[in-house]
């Protein structure tokens, strides 16, 4: 928790939401994109994926403090 950034990462994507620069977020397809060279964040055909990683990212960083989180 005493980290710079929060991250998620799935089989196919990685989110990274950057604390000092909360307007600041990285999301790839590790699929298309292994070396994470094509920031998704703008994308519009990757906002679905988007949106479920922010909300997995706040369900990890809830249960990171030890609080019930809602799945």
């Amino acid at each position: 928790m005493d980290m710079d950034y929060r991250a998620v990462r799935t089989e196919g994507y990685k989110l990274i939401h950057w604390i000092q620069h909360p307007d600041e977020e990285e999301m790839y397809d590790l699929r298309s994109d292994p070396y994470e060279m094509q920031n998704l964040v703008d994308d519009g055909e990757a906002q679905g994926v988007l949106k479920a990683l922010r909300a997995e990212l706040a369900v990890l960083a809830v249960e990171a403090l030890g609080l019930p989180a809602v799945r």
